[in-house]
């Protein structure tokens, strides 16, 4: 939408709200035919640079191979990265040289939407909205109970749903404030699990919660049939 407005100079100048640029545009119209895509959760990464100025990488010429149901931890230092390449999967930061390829398919190919609806990620910080708990698992309503069910015992978490008065119907505060950080994360787990996209990204994800939630995240990544890369927290040392 475009509006008005008059500057300083006292000439009237365009202002643009909600608009896409015409290249994101386009990316949203544009994808790959194969309706199922990605079918495996295979990544490749090939010679790939990321980096948010020019002449001043993030990454350089990385290679490296991620199989159908692996599960990846990709560690570093601090400015080492990490979160870059997360970003590069989501196309948020563009590649510089190099691509990045999901089951075959160079994602720079893909439009956006196509891209950031058939990938998964649970970031840091889990991301919950005022209504119920089922609401929050499904937004859009696709699935049905019996799956709802499946995916909290998955996340570990059904034995708490069951023992709320109201269930699935439990109505959860704006950002998720009635319920612990732990607990958060984990409804986050269960929607990710639910959507049973083929790759799972976990940026931090278990980097504000305590051990007990943080070895429960990671034992259902590592038992589900979805590829999974994860950037671990950081542990003190025993």
């Amino acid at each position: 939408m475009a509006g008005g407005a008059v500057g300083n100079d006292g000439q009237p100048h365009h202002i643009l709200r909600g608009a896409v640029c015409g290249a994101e545009q386009a990316n949203r119209q544009s994808g790959t035919r194969r309706a199922t895509w990605p079918e495996s959760g295979a990544v490749q990464l090939e010679r790939l640079t990321l980096g948010y100025r020019a002449g001043e990488p993030a990454l350089r010429d990385v290679t490296c191979t991620v199989a159908p149901r692996d599960k990846l931890g990709i560690v570093g230092r601090t400015g080492a990265g990490k979160s870059t390449l997360t970003l590069g999967l989501f196309r948020i930061v563009e590649a510089m040289g190099g691509k990045i390829l999901i089951d075959g398919v160079d994602i720079s190919r893909i439009g956006l939407h196509q891209l950031r609806s058939r990938i998964t990620i649970i970031p840091q910080d889990p991301v919950l909205f005022s209504g119920t708990l089922r609401m929050n698992l499904d937004p859009f309503g696709a699935y049905t109970d019996d799956q709802l069910w499946r995916s909290l015992e998955h996340a570990h978490l059904k034995a708490f749903v069951q023992g709320l008065s109201a269930g699935l119907r439990h109505e959860v505060s704006e950002g998720g404030e009635n319920l612990s950080v732990g607990q958060r994360q984990l409804v986050c787990l269960a929607r990710a699990l639910l959507r049973k996209t083929p790759l799972l990204v976990l940026d931090e994800a278990t980097a504000a919660v305590d051990l007990e939630t943080d070895e429960l995240i990671q034992v259902s990544a590592r038992a589900s049939s979805l590829s999974a890369a994860g950037v671990p927290r950081a542990r003190a040392a025993a």
